[in-house]
């Protein structure tokens, strides 16, 4: 993980460049007190955070050394120059006690030797044998008063820099994480004329829409969006189950209608115990960012007196949608575990850390070893559709783009292809069972079909349409295979 953007206040490059240290000049944005731009000049800013993007540091005499604090002890002497302002995209409200709880400076790229030091942590890595590397917030790179500062053509210019500089480590896969909507990442993946930015980027629209659809029954946002990814035929997509940040709102605007969106965001603040989390607008306007909560919670709510089973069929649901997508599956471990919201947001240091349980290891197996309890079911089922998935070649990561079928509004179901083999995913998003019909002629003439998840096969009717049944949030994965040369009427 490569924290593209910021680094810590106590790494030694930011204490230098904040105490005066002549290496690292440069190294951040800094104002001294008096010069650092008003609110008219930083108003076009689009922020991540509903606090200020510049932070008061000063620096302090400890134990014989200066450095920089955002906090400075009340019995510390204040040495030279007592400090100024410094840019962190990534600032935080005050703790509880009143102590400053920003921790993350941005990194100055107008600096050329930033960008080296940059280069120099990637080959460090590469050296120690990483294979892929996350570049963490990469759309805040280059900041400019008076516009966003976000996606700026020069963050852009900096990874197809970084990008070249690797030219001979092919072998190094890069991942740019940005967490915005869908139109604004695929250019991170770089084009024909300028060439490659990154090998993939996060697709962070998916679980949002999953999420909608599981908790209306309706899919038809969903199977919507499908089809504005197939151009990419998502090979270049890593598709998350959930992040240790919650669930973003920003990645589904415009794939979601308004007041659907709304109308969720509201339903898993009131039902579902989601915290959220605010962002200010380029212009001051302050709106929901995230939602801070573990991905069962927010599919499944806590008070609803449904069945377990029922539950745990929702939440298998949500990750075979992802599971069936081209590309890069990615769980989060509480999205793997099926973990629900269990931290006491009284004693939470912000609201993500309600998705960030530090497990006991012995707990945690305990819990994992009642084979009828909700994180077994959810861990067994998981792995299982995870294990199908990587061993079946219509799910190839770089196969064609999937062929969405007409189905009811509450079943999303795509054809893959790939190695010579097709497979029909199906899902039921709703908690009524349907009744779907399918070509018969969907495998090609073939009589019988496998269903991967059960191993059992089921027969396709000659001449009429195939109606099949689907059980409350089931999943089917039905495959058939013809070798060359094979009769098309053969049973697989």
């Amino acid at each position: 993980d490569l924290v593209i953007n910021h680094a810590s206040l106590d790494n030694p490059l930011v204490q230098g460049a904040l105490t005066g240290d002549p290496r690292y000049r440069d190294f951040v944005i800094r104002y001294d007190d008096g010069e650092q731009p008003d609110a008219t000049e930083l108003a076009a800013l689009t922020r991540p955070r509903p606090d200020p993007v510049l932070t008061r540091y000063c620096l302090v005499a400890t134990g014989g050394h200066t450095r920089a604090t955002f906090d400075p002890p009340p019995d510390a002497a204040s040495v030279g120059r007592d400090g100024g302002w410094v840019w962190t995209t990534f600032s935080r409200p005050p703790n509880a006690d009143g102590s400053a709880a920003t921790r993350q400076v941005d990194l100055n790229f107008r600096n050329p030797r930033v960008l080296l030091e940059m280069v120099e942590v990637l080959l460090c890595y590469r050296g120690h044998g990483a294979d892929w590397v996350r570049l963490d917030a990469a759309g805040y790179m280059w900041k400019e008063l008076g516009t966003a500062s976000i996606h700026h053509p020069n963050t852009h210019r900096l990874l197809q820099v970084l990008r070249d500089a690797l030219a001979g480590r092919a072998d190094l896969v890069s991942v740019a994480e940005v967490n915005e909507p869908q139109d604004t990442i695929l250019p991170y993946l770089g084009s024909a004329e300028a060439g490659v930015e990154s090998d993939l980027v996060y697709q962070f629209g998916h679980f949002p829409l999953a999420v909608h659809a599981l908790l209306s029954g309706d899919a038809r946002h969903y199977k919507r969006w499908l089809g504005t990814v197939e151009p990419f035929a998502g090979r270049q997509f890593i598709t998350v189950y959930g992040s240790h940040d919650g669930m973003g709102r920003k990645p589904v605007l415009g794939l979601l209608p308004d007041a659907d969106l709304e109308r969720m965001v509201q339903d898993l603040v009131n039902d579902h115990g989601a915290l959220p989390n605010y962002a200010r607008q380029a212009g001051g306007g302050r709106i929901i960012y995230e939602l801070c909560a573990t991905p069962w919670s927010l599919i499944n709510r806590a008070d609803a007196g449904e069945p377990l089973q029922l539950q745990v069929d929702r939440y298998v649901a949500c990750g075979a949608l992802g599971l069936v997508l081209r590309g890069v599956p990615a769980f989060y471990i509480n999205g793997l575990l099926g973990v629900p919201n269990r931290l006491d947001p009284a004693q939470l240091d912000e609201n993500r850390s309600i998705n960030r349980e530090q497990f006991d290891e012995a707990a945690l197996y305990a819990e994992l070893d009642d084979r009828g309890g909700q994180m077994r079911q959810v861990l067994d089922r998981l792995l299982r559709l995870i294990a199908l998935r990587a061993a079946e070649p219509a799910f190839a990561p770089g196969g064609p783009p999937l062929q969405l079928l007409a189905t009811p509004p509450a079943v999303v179901a795509v054809a893959a292809e790939g190695g010579g083999r097709r497979a029909v995913a199906l899902t039921n998003v709703s908690a009524a069972a349907q009744q779907i019909a399918l070509d018969p002629d969907l495998f090609s003439g073939r009589r019988a079909v496998r269903e991967l998840i059960t191993g059992t096969e089921r027969v396709i009717p000659a001449g009429v349409p195939w109606e099949l049944p689907l059980a409350p949030y089931e999943v089917s994965w039905l495959v058939a295979h013809q070798a060359r040369g094979e009769a098309a009427t053969s049973t697989v």
